[in-house]
């Protein structure tokens, strides 16, 4: 099992406080948008309520810290993790670490634009499906 120690050098490392304020912002994003004309229409300001959104996710931030440490703990040993800790020490991944939220902003805005799309395809799909079903046969009753 992994001592807390080194379990909060590589957190250090991989900016993992960062990482969980991105995505609070990406799930006050994924909840904000399509809705900036029902606020403007109820007179809410979207600042507002963007920041009910990040302050109430946002207080999730520290149990997901812990939990992520407990599971590492379980997961590594020390050994691992400081192999871990010189991998992700890297100038590349660094880079990486910089640019992750924004790739995850990405990457939900993609998935929050074209939900409703897929959505709408899966029940046209769904409904194609039943209707080229053959009706199913039912096995009359027998009684005893």
């Amino acid at each position: 099992m992994a001592s807390r120690e080194r379990i909060d050098k590589l957190f250090e490392i991989l900016n993992t406080r960062k990482q969980f304020d991105a995505v609070v912002s990406s799930t006050s994003t994924a909840i904000m948008e399509g809705h900036e004309a029902d606020f403007f229409v109820l007179g809410i300001d979207p600042k507002e309520i963007n920041r009910i959104v990040v302050e109430t996710v946002g207080l999730l931030k520290e149990e997901m810290v812990e939990l992520a440490a407990q599971i590492y703990a379980e997961m590594f040993n020390d050994e691992e993790l400081g192999e871990l800790i010189i991998i992700y020490s890297t100038p590349t991944y660094q880079k990486f670490l910089g640019l992750a939220p924004e790739i995850n902003v990405k990457i939900v805005n993609f998935v929050v634009t074209n939900m409703d799309g897929v959505q709408a395809l899966v029940k046209q799909r769904v409904s194609d499906l039943l209707t080229q079903a053959p009706p199913r046969m039912t096995r009359p009753r027998t009684t005893h």
